[in-house]
């Protein structure tokens, strides 16, 4: 507490700032931390130390995307730090905050948002020519021309066969009009990109309430599966399970909404594996779907205590799946 001319300014416990004159009279309130953000703080730049040492350390090897930024230039680096942590800053996130809602009341978006399912269509179509655009020069980083040797010999693999089968199915029909296997692995990526975006596009519209709900979902689902792509060293051939991903977590927010039954984000799941093993990572979340859906109705599984002996008998799981699959369940 301090006084300012004859005014006094209080923090209270709810971690706001009164300013009030000698006769209690209050004159200014504002949130010290707004929305509680001081925590997400705090463990926002816990994980950003982490990032900075993975990716700046000369000990550590680089790895699977962890530390694709020490290859930038030192401007970049310093200013995706700065950017990554003034977003955190409560001041900073709640302006952000205010901006979009107020680009969420424009005439422009109501529009869109009428017509919605038009402009998904339009957008996910655009999506696909743009993707073709921004190709990168210097394709699949991960094998190194590999992967598209087996495709073009007809190689198929158990742990990611839908991935290897689909680019294939495009060589089989393009080869003939003087394509490549190259061209058939793009033409594949690009479609399933296009795609991509729009179910990530009715997923966002049915996860999220407001317009900046669902920009904000629509945002982290995309460049969050986009840089799990980055992260296994890969820009094409995983662009298919990606897509089947995006169709998983739109059928869990069918399921969420009371729109669809537990059956479909479990076919989702299927059809998410079939592509690559590496959706095993996913399997936490549809067995929370499961629980909610099937057990929660039972009394016995609403009790704290079952839960804890539910996630201890778990463990064993857990640590048998590392062993068996290893690095295809890191991400």
């Amino acid at each position: 507490m301090k006084q300012k001319k004859n005014r006094t300014i209080v923090i209270n416990s709810k971690n706001k700032i009164i300013v009030a004159d000698k006769n209690r009279k209050i004159h200014r309130e504002r949130n010290l931390f707004p929305c509680k953000g001081f925590p997400f703080l705090v463990s926002g730049i816990f994980f950003i130390l982490i990032h900075l040492f993975l990716s700046l350390s000369p000990n550590v090897q680089r790895g699977w995307g962890l530390n694709y930024i020490r290859f930038w230039e030192t401007p970049a680096i310093i200013a995706f730090y700065i950017i990554l942590t003034s977003i955190l800053l409560p001041s900073v996130n709640q302006a952000v905050v205010s901006f979009f809602t107020n680009i969420s009341r424009t005439k422009i978006i109501a529009f869109v948002m009428r017509w919605k399912y038009i402009a998904f269509v339009l957008i996910s179509v655009g999506a696909v020519f743009v993707f073709r655009a921004m190709q990168v020069k210097y394709v699949f980083l991960g094998d190194c021309g590999v992967r598209p040797a087996e495709i073009e010999q007809g190689e198929m693999s158990s742990t990611e066969y839908l991935a290897r089968y689909i680019p294939m199915l495009f060589f089989k029909y393009l080869k003939d009009y003087g394509y490549t296997v190259f061209d058939a692995l793009y033409f594949a990526a690009n479609i399933a990109g296009g795609l991509f975006i729009l179910f990530a596009l009715l997923a966002a519209d049915i996860a999220g309430e407001s317009f900046l709900q669902k920009a904000a979902y629509f945002t982290v689902s995309t460049l969050s599966l986009a840089a799990l792509m980055q992260f296994c060293g890969y820009s094409e051939v995983y662009a298919c399970p990606l897509l089947s991903v995006q169709i998983y977590l739109y059928l869990c927010m069918l399921h969420l909404r009371n729109k669809a039954h537990i059956i479909f984000p479990v076919l989702g799941m299927l059809f998410a594996f079939a592509n690559h093993f590496l959706v095993a990572c996913l399997l936490p979340s549809l067995a929370f779907l499961c629980y909610r859906s099937i057990l929660w109705k039972y009394p016995v599984f609403r009790k704290k205590n079952t839960f804890v002996w539910l996630a201890v008998a778990a463990v064993p799981a857990l640590i048998y799946g590392l062993n068996r699959f290893g690095s295809m369940m890191l991400p």
